[in-house]
This record gives C-alpha cells, sequence and structure tokens, in this order.
C-alpha cells in the first residue's frame, strides 16, 4: 500500500512537471495571402514583412505576442498585440516577440 502511495505522488508530480515545461514552448501562426508559424519558446522572431497580416494565433491557449514595424523587436515600434486568437486589419510587421507563459493576473 505505502508503495503504491508514493508510486502515485511520483506520478503526479512528473505530471505537473511535464506540464509547466509545456506551457514554455508555443508556436505563433500568422496569416495572410498564406499560413507563416514562428516560435517555438518565449522570445523574438522575425516574420514575413511582404505579408500583411488578417489572423494571428498560437498552439499555446496562454501565449501572447507583441508584432512590430522593426526588426528585433524595437521597443516604441509595437504595431498590434494580444493573447489567443487576434484578427488585425492586414498589418505589414518585420518581428514578433512571443510570450509562452505570461504573467496570470492573480
Amino acid at each position: 500500500m505505502k508503495l503504491q502511495s508514493i508510486i502515485l505522488s511520483l506520478i503526479i508530480s512528473l505530471t505537473f512537471v511535464i506540464y509547466a515545461q509545456a506551457q514554455k514552448f508555443c508556436t505563433v501562426f500568422y496569416e495572410g495571402t498564406y499560413r507563416h508559424q514562428t516560435g517555438g519558446a518565449t522570445g523574438c522572431y522575425g516574420v514575413d514583412e511582404t505579408d500583411p497580416i488578417y489572423k494571428v494565433y498560437s498552439d499555446n491557449p496562454k501565449a501572447c505576442y507583441t508584432f512590430y514595424s522593426a526588426y528585433n523587436c524595437v521597443r516604441g515600434t509595437e504595431v498590434f498585440s494580444g493573447c489567443g486568437p487576434i484578427n488585425p486589419p492586414g498589418f505589414s510587421v518585420k518581428s514578433v516577440y512571443l510570450d509562452c507563459s505570461p504573467p496570470q493576473p492573480q
């Protein structure tokens, strides 16, 4: 009985660790004329600046993103941002900052 309890506790602990690690990785998908994807983890990524964006979403529902009119996610050049699926009005951008695990409001 004690061994079963230890095994169950270990399984529960591993499940929480795996879930927490999975939340740190994500991909952002964006659509214009074509469907694109970038990302993999929290950070700044380049995007196809020749294809205006009309739809944005992620494989991680907690992910947030900010799109920039400059390369390298330069502060002050934000064009639009959001969390979850959004439908911007066809903006052309050059980079995106992807946040795979944004802080949760308390």
